[in-house]
């Protein structure tokens, strides 16, 4: 008889969703898995849902399920299989990285005179701010100095026909957030 073996993966989807599936080989006498979610060590686990086994199980079963985990630092998950006999068997621990805090906002938009950036980062240093057109040909850039933390900026659009534009950040360490900006008319 073959050996039952349970293994789980996970990725973050969104940065609200972590995708998480999972293997379940050779195990003919599943009852319900415990999905349990731990942030920031492999100690303090706690149940944040429950999916039921498959009914007829098959020598290969696989399941998936999204969890909302809006944490932005890292997080760890594993399983908590219970058998029909009362026995429970754990998954190997898995680690999903956070989302990126540093994200960049742009509002009003649409805008007609001025767009107002916000742009929260890691990474201290000057920017370059680029405004590209809908076919990519650049049009406009400016510099700012970012600090750790939140960081606001003001775009005059005025000066742009009617339509939409790209903006593009680059760090200081060359990483890029991109967005786009709709030009109003006045």
């Amino acid at each position: 008889m073959l050996k039952p073996s349970l293994h789980l993966e996970g990725e973050r989807a969104l940065d609200e969703l972590v995708a998480l599936k999972w293997d379940r080989k050779n195990g003919f006498n599943d009852r319900m898995y415990y999905v349990e979610r731990s942030l920031d060590d492999t100690n303090h686990f706690e149940t944040v849902n429950l999916v039921w086994a498959k009914a007829r199980q098959k020598t290969h079963e696989k399941y998936r399920l999204g969890d909302d985990n809006d944490y932005n630092e890292v997080s760890y998950y594993r399983l908590r299989l219970i058998e029909n006999n009362s026995k429970f068997v754990y998954s190997n621990i898995i680690k999903v990285n956070g989302y990126s805090i540093e994200k960049l906002t742009m509002y009003p938009n649409p805008a007609s005179n001025m767009v107002t950036l916000t742009l929260m980062t890691k990474v201290e240093g000057v920017a370059n701010i680029i405004i590209y057109d809908a076919n990519g040909r650049f049009l406009q850039q400016q510099r700012q100095l970012m600090q750790r933390g939140s960081n606001i900026q003001n775009l005059y659009v005025s000066n742009l026909l009617s339509g939409t534009y790209l903006v593009e950040v680059v760090m200081a360490d060359k990483t890029t957030r991109k967005g786009k900006i709709i030009k109003a008319t006045q």
